[in-house]
């Protein structure tokens, strides 16, 4: 054993050892909460700075005291930068924030203030992310309680990425976001609601501040902080924050934590929450300002130049009554002077206006707060599935009550259905609902409760039993309550900005899907994340910019059009363009007529020409294949009972002239001449002379003629239908022979007969409707005789077929091949479309014989016919062929305006789906719109090549067709565009060519392209 002074020695080297262990300990310790502390330091407090250390030592009072200043002049839009400059150069400022309705004008104040300033500002950016703070060439983005409900953490990225890029390169140095303060006590929060807003606010953090830009969070109010059920999970979220590396807290006042011993809440996040960035304190109430100073607060935000004078009197005077000292005064400086030499404030470079990156910035900026506003919005409920309205043939009733809606959503309605009414009541008003049809209710911004508003609950109760009840809830969402035991839809939004309002209007008809989120719950017990999603159905109405087109080079159709319209190439047109879904041209240009008729609409009608080939009978084709009561390999024999052939009649080997055209508009005619027998491109645009033999016999006749070969123009066909005897009826010479023979035999006959053209006029018309006996209205006054139009059929019996069945593009073809629908239908092809397609598509002006359907003052006139029907004609098709059987025909006879043509090829481009209903199948729109074997067209469709109405640039899957009267249709499924162009180009003369030789249509086309091309190199990933 030991002694005892043994044991003092051992007892000694362990205190010695534990005393170094201790020690050793104490600083690793202390070294790992330093190195705690400092990661969760914002990014500016690492930052050495020379210029800070040096600067402060120099500074005035006056020039102190202006620092600790923010003076917000966002209230007024475009301000007088000079007088801000004066005063803020005067008092030495620190901060400013101002609002600007555009990026030259903001770079022009932000140049003028920092330019020679002493001390460079704090440029800032007082809302959300920073961008928002002023209008962006009139781009506007939504609200901060609006972005709460986006549910899509990509866009939210994106919005972030372009957000902190964007502020960088327009002298922004502090932004500051508003998610947070918009929650409001009313809104029940949890963990698991406020998880993704925490996430995207980290991500924001990160994003700004690599910018070098100090990034600031609005705190939640004072009595949701103060709520002891939410307090534990506030003061986490700010841990979160703050550990992120957060330069800059804003609060909205100088309140007290009353759940934590009523320490002021700068302080509490100071010592509490080990806070140590900036702390912004927006002044309120100016009695506060003693409090304010003399609390952790670093700047004071004021309203106005006129208050922020005031303040810094204040602060003067409180100095001198040494309530705020010097010490202190410094302490903030140093801190701000320190976050302005991080931002690159040290010395202020003048900023660039770069015209070109503005404008691919404006086309991104608008393109992103459209997808905001867009994804927005919270359906709540779907009643029966009403949303997206599926039947737009419905009646619908649609009132707002409250603050007053800006005209967008009524605009947009006209789009979708012309069975609408629309009404506005005050907030205070009893408005009544009709019992039937889709009864939408727009509440605005208004308080509804079961006291005031009972009579409006009771009504709304009611016309709830027929289930088509839509509340629109705007703000206010605790609304929601008194709606949730009605058999009703109900959308939340928190926006009605006017691009708020088309949207609104938009997604009830499915022109937009519907993917919001509440990150609150509805009451304690329920859910979070509360929102259900609808489909995209129809197209939307939306902007170029949306789908990454810039507005300067879209304009350029505009130009194109005005060309023509002052070359005379056309009194007028209607253009459709859509991309991706999104309509973004849909507008009527010029008039109806050269002589000052009536400017055109965009719902006006057109006579659309061969385009009715497509968008009539072969639509009427592809659907029956569907349903079995066609096949593409039958024989025409198989759909007529009435097939008998007079062989008698028919003079065989027969040599018929196919047609006539200017070939020196060809210059490769003699080659196209030699590679096959006829040469028929477009419609009517290019026809060349040829021979052909033609046959009829019982193996050679129309009857025998496939559907396939109608359609693509190989049946052997001629071009047209035999009408001219019909047509030119002034030249039948069956009458008399020669002038020699009618002469000597003048006196013998009856006088009734001498006047041979009235003769002649009514052995196949009547000016009168006669029923039954001329009752084919073939123009205004004037009537084809039955009798005629049975002849007319046996005559189309007995066409001759080419023996060599070689490309011809041909009426004939599907003139024949709409009987045989007729035939097996037993009723007309265009009651066929209406109940199969046009109709159920909501499609508004689009049909045969329009003139039974639509005023004659919404028709655009084609042809001044001085020949054959002595009339310019209007709402009566201007094909002869047409026009005799009785305005229906495969050839041509449909009428309509461009948009509902765009919708139909929307529906193909779909793979036959529109509004949620399938209209036909994938497989039998890929066969149809693809290259057929042996030839250069779809199964009716016509295809992209060189030789067609179409751009050049167009994908090689691109199918349409083409009008005589000056319209076309394209749909390219490889890009997602569809255009329509339709005009009066035959108006009054059919031989003005103008439009073909200008290549107007051609020239639209290409602008979607070109403008696509150019953007496409714009990376929408800002580094």
């Amino acid at each position: 054993m030991k002694n005892s002074a043994g044991l003092k020695k051992d007892i000694a080297i362990i205190a010695a050892i534990s005393a170094v262990l201790l020690f050793l300990i104490h600083n690793i310790l202390s070294n790992s909460e330093k190195k705690e502390i400092s990661e969760i330091y914002a990014p500016f407090l690492n930052h050495k700075s020379a210029w800070a250390d040096s600067l402060i030592n120099v500074m005035s009072t006056e020039e102190k005291i202006g620092e600790l200043l923010h003076v917000d002049i966002t209230d007024s839009l475009n301000p007088d930068t000079q007088k801000i400059k004066e005063f803020c150069e005067y008092y030495s400022i620190g901060s400013v924030s101002f609002s600007f309705d555009s990026v030259q004008k903001y770079l022009s104040a932000v140049n003028n203030l920092q330019y020679n300033c002493k001390i460079p500002m704090f440029v800032y950016c007082n809302k959300n992310n920073g961008i928002e703070s002023f209008a962006y060439q009139n781009i506007v983005f939504p609200e901060s309680d609006a972005l709460l409900t986006v549910n899509d953490t990509a866009l939210l990225s994106k919005y972030s990425d372009f957000s902190s890029f964007f502020n960088k390169n327009i002298g922004v140095s502090f932004t500051a976001n508003g998610l947070l303060s918009s929650f409001s006590e009313k809104m029940l929060i949890d963990s698991s609601s406020l998880n993704g807003i925490v996430n995207i606010l980290k991500g924001m953090i990160s994003k700004v501040q690599k910018k070098n830009i100090i990034m600031g969070v609005e705190l939640f109010n004072e009595k949701l902080t103060n709520d002891s059920s939410s307090f534990k999970l506030i003061e986490s979220i700010y841990k979160q924050l703050i550990s992120s590396g957060l330069s800059a807290i804003i609060v909205d006042s100088i309140f007290e934590l009353t759940i934590e011993k009523k320490v002021l809440i700068t302080d509490y996040l100071n010592k509490n929450l080990n806070y140590r960035g900036l702390i912004i304190c927006k002044l309120n109430n100016t009695n506060e300002l003693e409090k304010i100073l003399n609390s952790e607060t670093d700047i004071i935000s004021v309203k106005g130049l006129f208050k922020s004078r005031e303040i810094i009197e204040k602060i003067k005077t409180l100095r001198e009554a040494g309530s705020f000292t010097d010490e202190l005064l410094d302490k903030k400086v140093k801190r701000i002077l320190l976050a302005k030499s991080w931002a690159g404030l040290e010395k202020f470079n003048v900023l660039r206006n770069d015209s070109t990156a503005q404008r691919l910035n404006f086309v991104l900026a608008k393109n992103i707060a459209a997808q905001l506003f867009e994804k927005s919005p919270v359906l709540l409920k779907n009643h029966n599935a009403n949303l997206p309205v599926p039947d737009l043939n419905s009646t619908f009733s649609f009132t707002s009550i409250g603050k007053t809606v800006p005209n967008d959503f009524e605009n947009i309605l006209q789009y979708y259905t012309p069975k609408y009414n629309y009404k506005h009541f005050s907030a205070d008003s009893k408005p009544s609902f009709p019992q039937s049809g889709y009864i939408v209710v727009l509440m605005n911004d208004i308080v509804i409760d079961t006291v005031s508003h009972s009579a409006l609950l009771k009504n709304l109760k009611s016309v709830s039993k027929n289930g088509h009840l839509v509340v629109i809830n705007n703000f206010n969402f605790e609304n929601y309550k008194l709606f949730q035991k009605m058999n009703c839809s109900f959308i939340q939004m928190n926006s009605f900005q006017s691009v708020a309002c088309k949207i609104a209007a938009e997604m009830i008809f499915g022109g937009i899907a519907i993917s919001g989120k509440l990150p609150w719950k509805i009451e304690r017990d329920g859910k979070t994340g509360l929102g259900l999603k609808t489909p995209k159905t129809r197209l939307q109405y939306s902007f170029p910019e949306e789908v990454g087109i810039l507005e300067d080079d879209f304009s350029q159709i505009d130009s194109v059009i005005l060309d023509g319209l002052k070359s005379s190439a056309t009194p007028g047109c209607q253009v459709f363009l859509a991309k991706d879904g999104k309509v973004i041209l849909n507008k009527g240009y010029g008039r109806h007529s050269y002589d000052g008729g009536s400017s055109v609409k965009w719902n006006d009608l057109y006579d659309v020409a061969s385009v009715t080939k497509v968008m009539a009978t072969t639509l009427a084709t592809m659907k029956m294949i569907e349903e079995g009561k066609i096949g593409l390999n039958d024989q025409m024999e198989k759909y007529f009972k009435d097939r008998q052939i007079d062989y008698k009649r028919i003079k065989q080997d027969t040599t018929v002239v196919i047609d006539t055209f200017v070939v020196s508009d060809v210059p490769d005619m003699s080659k196209l001449l030699r590679e096959r027998d006829t040469i028929h491109i477009n419609d009517s645009v290019i026809i060349a002379f040829d021979t052909l033999y033609s046959r009829v016999t019982p193996r050679l006749n129309i009857f025998k003629c496939k559907v396939r070969e109608l359609l693509t123009h190989r049946s052997g066909l001629p071009p047209a239908i035999p009408i001219l005897r019909y047509v030119q009826y002034r030249k039948d010479k069956n009458l008399f022979p020669n002038d020699s023979i009618r002469e000597k035999y003048k006196d013998l006959v009856l006088k009734s007969r001498r006047d041979t053209t009235k003769f002649l006029f009514e052995k196949y018309y009547s000016r009168e409707f006669l029923k039954d006996t001329c009752d084919i209205q073939v123009a205004e006054k004037l009537y084809f005789r039955n009798e005629y139009f049975d002849t007319l059929w046996n005559d189309i019996k007995q066409i001759g077929i080419y023996s060599k069945k070689v490309y011809q593009y041909s009426d004939a073809n599907m003139i024949v091949l709409q009987q045989a629908i007729d035939s097996v239908n037993k009723f007309p092809i265009d009651e066929y479309l209406e109940k199969k397609f046009y109709k159920p598509l909501g499609l508004q002006a689009i049909g045969f014989r329009p003139l039974k359907k639509y005023a004659r003052e919404r028709i655009v006139p084609t042809e001044n016919d001085k020949g054959w029907r002595e009339q310019s004609l209007r709402g009566y098709v201007h094909d002869p062929s047409a026009a005799l059987l009785g305005g229906v025909a495969g050839n041509a006879g449909l009428f309509s305006c461009a948009h509902d043509l765009g919708i139909i090829l929307q529906m193909l481009l779909n793979k036959g789906v529109y509004g949620g209903k399938r209209y036909l199948s994938e497989n039998i729109i890929d066969l149809f719109t693809d290259y057929q074997p042996d030839t250069y067209r779809g199964l009716g469709f016509d295809k992209a090549i060189g030789k067609n109405i179409v751009s050049s640039m167009a994908s090689r899957n691109t199918f349409g067709h083409t009008g005589f009267t000056g319209a076309c249709i394209w749909a390219d499924p490889d890009n997602k565009i569809v255009y329509v162009f339709l005009s009066n180009r035959v108006h009054p003369n059919v031989k003005n060519w103008r439009l073909n030789t200008l290549k107007i249509r051609q020239r639209v086309h290409d602008v979607v392209y070109l403008s696509l091309k150019k953007s496409e190199g714009f990376s929408e990933k800002i580094n």
